[in-house]
C-alpha cells in the first residue's frame, strides 16, 4: 500500500523553502519534479486554476 499524498499549494511551497520568485520556483524546481513523476498537479488539465495544488 501507497502512502497518501500530500497536497500544498506552489505558492506555500515557494515560501516554506525561502523562496522569493515564484517563476524561478516554477522553473527551477516544480516543472523538473513534475516531469521526473516526483511530484503531480491535482488538476493537469486545468494547469492555471486557483484551486491547483502539487501532490508530493
Amino acid at each position: 500500500m501507497y502512502p497518501k499524498r500530500k497536497a500544498t499549494k506552489p505558492t506555500r511551497a515557494t515560501n516554506l523553502l525561502g523562496l522569493k520568485d515564484r517563476k524561478h520556483f516554477r522553473e527551477r524546481y516544480l516543472k523538473p519534479a513534475i516531469d521526473a513523476g516526483i511530484i503531480e498537479m491535482t488538476i493537469p488539465e486545468k494547469p492555471n486554476s486557483k484551486m491547483q495544488n502539487a501532490a508530493v
